[in-house]
Formats: C-alpha cells, structure tokens, sequence
C-alpha cells in the first residue's frame, strides 16, 4: 500500500528536519508532503530537501492544511503528525499494519514531541497507543 505523509508546518525552521528525517528513516516508503502557512523562516527550504512537495499556503486553518495534503496525496493510506513531533522507528508499518484487515478504515498511533513540555506530556499521555 502507498503511504503520503501530510505535515503542516509554520516558523518549524527548528525542528522540521528531525521530524522529516524520522519519516525518512521508515522501512516503509512514503510519499512526504508538507503544507507550509507561510513561515518567514528557513522552514519551506529545510522541508523542500526533505519532501516530495511543499506547498506554501499563508492564512489556512490547520484543519485546511491537512485537508489540502491530502488532496495532493497520491498515496492510499494518508498519515498526518506535526512538524515538531519525531517518527519512531517502525511508525509507517505499524500503522499500515491493520489496514490488512478490511473492515479497518482509520488507526491512530503515539507521538514525541521534541519540544517537551507539559501540554505535550500530558496530550501524549492521553492518547491510546496502538
């Protein structure tokens, strides 16, 4: 199964290239696009030497940027996380795992945000794990 991996982005000039770099890394390869909402940083270059498209569109909401990813996505399973957020090893397979079930239509997994703080920790806390 193809896999697009959508990532809105905005000023992640920081963080963005750990993030893409875990989703390099995958032994699942994937289709990476990321929506920028118009950074005045580095970050639409760092994420163009990452990314198979980076689309640059200023004043989206964020449910807008992931609903423009997935519409430029090709792939049959679409994957969002967060541009300050690190893949663990093996994150694509594990979610494209229960897809081999076909009464499976969505799947959630766990996130590391590199920014840790106590929101995140508490948000990461909260989430049901696959």
């Amino acid at each position: 199964m193809k896999v697009s991996v959508v990532i809105p982005a905005l000023n992640e000039e920081a963080d963005i290239a750990k993030c893409l770099e875990s989703i390099r890394r995958q032994d699942h390869e994937v289709e990476l696009i990321v929506i920028d909402n118009g950074s005045v940083d580095r970050t639409p270059e760092i994420a163009a030497e990452h990314s198979d498209k980076v689309l640059i569109k200023p004043g989206y909401t964020l449910a807008e940027m992931r609903g423009l990813g997935v519409r430029e996505a090709s792939g049959d399973i679409i994957v969002t996380t967060d541009a300050d957020c690190v893949a663990p090893e093996n994150w694509i397979t594990t979610l494209v795992k229960p897809f081999e079930e076909s009464k499976v239509v969505a799947v959630g997994g766990s996130i590391r945000p590199i920014n840790r703080n106590a929101l995140s920790r508490f948000y990461c806390l909260s989430l049901i794990h696959i």
